[in-house]
This record gives C-alpha cells, sequence and structure tokens, in this order.
C-alpha cells in the first residue's frame, strides 16, 4: 500500500481530520493532503512523530515486513531453482540490499554466496576479490552488532585463512569475548599450521575424552568402560592431567562395592588409586604435568598451589568412615599415612 493511503487509512481510524494531524506534525493542511494523494512524501524528520500520532510503528507505516516477506518470499523461489553461490542468488540479494541496506538476512546470504562463488573460480585475481568481498559484507554485519551467533565471525575467520592472513584471523577469534572455548578452539583450526595445529587438536582430544569419561559414571559398567578407554588412549599408564577423572571413576566404583557390602572390592579399587594420589605429587614436585602418550606427545602443562590428592585421600576416608570391618580400619589407617607421607613431600 502507498504510504499517502497508509496515512490516510490510519488517520480516518484515529477520528483525526487533516488539520489536526498538520497541526500534532507542525507542518501545513497542504501538506498533509499531498501525502495522501501521492503527491509527495513526508519529511524524515516528521517520520517518528507521524507515526506516534498514528499509532502505528514506523515498520508498519512503510510497509516495511510485508515488503521483506514478500522479498524472502521470492528468495526462496530463486533458491529452489538455483544452487548456493549462483550469479541469479547473488543478483537477488544485491536487488533486495538496495532497498533495504542493513538488512542482516540478505546481508548473510550475500556473505555466503560471495564466498561459496569465490571457491569456484579459476582466475585467482578475481577469486581473491570475492573473497575480500565477502569479507568486507561480514566487517559490516560485525560494525552493525550482527554476528548472528558467532556465525559471521567464524566465517571471516575461515575467509581469512583462506586469504592467507592468519594473523588477522587469529586476532578475530581472540578478541571475540562471546565465543565458548569449543567455539574458539574449532575456529583456532582455521589459523594454526604445522606443531601448533598439532598440539591444538590435541588439547581438543584431552579436553573432550575428559568430558566425555565424566559423564560416564552412571553405574559400575559404565565406570568400567571409562577404565579400558583411559588404558587405550594412555597405554603407557601415565595418567598425568587427568588424574582428577580416574580418582572419581575409583570413588564411585568404591562407592557403590561399600553400598554391596563388597569390601575387598573397594579395597583393591583404592589401593589401585594410590599410584595416582603419587603420580600427581610427583606432577607437584616437578612443577608440570608432561603426557607421554603418542596421542598427547606435544601437550604439557604447568602445576602449582595445593597438592588436591590430599583432599582426594579424605573423600576416601570418609566413605570408610562408618564401616566397623578390620579391613575398614586398615585402609582409613593407610590412608591417612599416604597423606601424612604426600603432605610431608610437598613441604619438607
Amino acid at each position: 500500500m502507498p504510504i499517502g493511503d497508509k496515512i490516510k487509512e490510519h488517520r480516518i481510524k484515529n477520528n483525526l481530520t487533516q488539520r489536526e494531524l498538520a497541526d500534532m506534525l507542525g507542518v501545513s493542511v497542504q501538506a498533509v493532503s499531498k501525502w495522501e494523494r501521492g503527491n509527495g512524501t513526508p519529511d524524515p524528520v516528521h517520520i517518528t512523530t507521524l507515526a506516534k500520532s498514528l499509532h502505528i510503528t514506523i515498520d508498519e507505516l512503510f510497509d516495511y515486513r510485508d515488503r521483506l516477506k514478500e522479498l524472502n518470499d521470492l528468495w526462496h523461489d530463486v533458491e529452489r531453482k538455483h544452487k548456493p553461490g549462483s550469479a541469479e542468488l547473488i543478483e537477488f540479494e544485491e536487488k533486495a540490499l538496495k532497498e533495504f541496506p542493513n538488512d542482516k538476512t540478505f546481508l548473510f546470504r550475500l556473505m555466503m554466496d560471495v564466498y561459496i562463488a569465490a571457491k569456484d573460480m579459476e582466475d585467482p585475481q578475481e577469486k581473491t576479490r570475492s573473497l575480500e568481498r565477502s569479507l568486507f559484507i561480514g566487517r559490516r554485519m560485525l560494525d552493525n552488532g550482527d554476528d548472528n551467533h558467532g556465525t559471521v565471525t567464524s566465517h571471516m575467520v575461515r575467509v581469512l585463512s583462506d586469504l592467507g592472513r592468519k594473523n588477522e584471523a587469529l586476532a578475530l577469534v581472540y578478541n571475540n569475548s562471546t565465543l565458548t572455548y569449543e567455539e574458539q578452539s574449532k575456529l583456532l583450526k582455521y589459523c594454526l599450521e604445522g606443531e601448533e595445529l598439532l598440539k591444538l587438536r590435541q588439547w581438543i582430544v584431552r579436553n573432550t575424552f575428559s568430558s566425555l569419561i565424566s559423564e560416564m559414571t552412571w553405574d559400575i559398567n559404565a565406570l568400567e568402560a571409562a577404565e579400558r578407554l583411559f588404558k587405550a588412549l594412555l597405554p603407557d599408564g601415565n595418567y598425568t592431567g587427568f588424574h582428577y577423572d580416574l580418582k572419581d571413576i575409583c570413588l564411585k566404583k568404591t562407592a557403590i562395592y561399600l553400598n554391596d557390602d563388597r569390601i575387598d572390592d573397594a579395597i583393591t579399587e583404592i589401593r589401585k588409586c594410590v599410584q595416582f594420589f603419587h603420580q600427581i605429587s610427583d606432577d607437584f614436585r616437578k612443577g608440570e604435568h608432561v603426557y607421554t602418550s603418542p596421542i598427547l606427545s606435544k601437550l604439557s602443562g604447568k602445576v602449582s598451589g595445593y597438592n588436591p590428592a590430599l583432599f582426594w585421600i579424605d573423600e576416601f576416608i570418609q566413605l570408610f568412615k562408618n564401616r566397623t570391618e578390620d579391613e575398614a580400619i586398615d585402609i582409613i589407617r593407610e590412608l591417612n599415612e599416604l597423606k601424612n607421607e604426600i603432605s610431608s613431600s610437598c613441604n619438607p
């Protein structure tokens, strides 16, 4: 509907005469009459007051939503007939953006289609120009605050990587405080090379594995399956960096065994866990974790502060504190001795 007809329709709905509306806007009656006859349009300075006077939004006044819906429907028609990155889609998106220059949906579509088109280009200069254009659109969206849940940043990192501008891609990843650790790690794979890329992938494996293990706690079968996974990933028995996960498995298995009055199995589980306490204590004495499994060979990490093995031993002691069996009393004594030994080694 033309804007003049829209003004007239809503003026009448609000029981306003042309003069009353003109007075509200500070314009002449003749100006309102011209708008309604289609011989002119309101000056931009009057748009906000005009919409408020007619009790409608600016979008409703100009039919923005209706037109955008129409354009979206037409775009889907083109999309059904042509592949992503086609000249037809790009041309349609460019025309839509002439009407709505800051529409984030059409900006995003154009950014992606220009990028896809670049992938099929054989001429290096033409390909670079297309990638640069996709990058420019992405920057424009970020400037408008339209990151689309991080997808614009993700896309720009890939484009910068394709252009060989990996330092810029790295800066974009590290400067985006909204990215989760998982999102950041995924994007860093586009930015890094060689040893740094291998190290990143090993960290992803290490953290993903730890997250997986932490979920496998619902019964004894799941806990034993988690232990088997540890042996497969770390066949040399060096569980550095995973001591908390292994302690948690042992603690839960011990609790299950005690609940079933399988005290011998519970004690066997604790004795198995003692090696983890010694390993973590060695790490704290050295001040670092050193991974020796081939799949994690590039990883290491500094450790400092309070040795958690001391707190973990207390967790096991708590499981046995109300038991009266001789075996339970003996294991509590052994655990307290171990705690004193570790405490002394940490504070010579």
